[in-house]
């Protein structure tokens, strides 16, 4: 993980654990680093994937804020 990433990700964390328990942000943190990754769950691509690792292509083409992509994560975690 690079070091922007890195430090999106702790802000993220810092900022769940604020409204949510210890076991809750830890449930957070795993669904979010699997699933809001770059290329994974883009609702913009029609062959977006949950399970397995995003094309090289799909990982370069997705534009979306990490912001967006946990939000995007969040929204297919509650889909399924």
């Amino acid at each position: 993980m690079d070091a922007p990433t890195r430090q999106r990700s702790e802000a993220t964390l810092a900022e769940l654990s604020t409204q949510f328990r210890p076991e809750q942000v830890a449930k957070a943190a795993a669904v979010l680093a699997q699933w809001a990754a770059p290329g994974r769950c883009d609702p913009a691509d029609q062959t977006a994937v949950v399970d397995g690792e995003p094309a090289a292509q799909a990982r370069q083409q997705d534009t979306r804020s990490s912001a967006q992509r946990n939000h995007d994560a969040l929204n297919t975690e509650c889909e399924i």
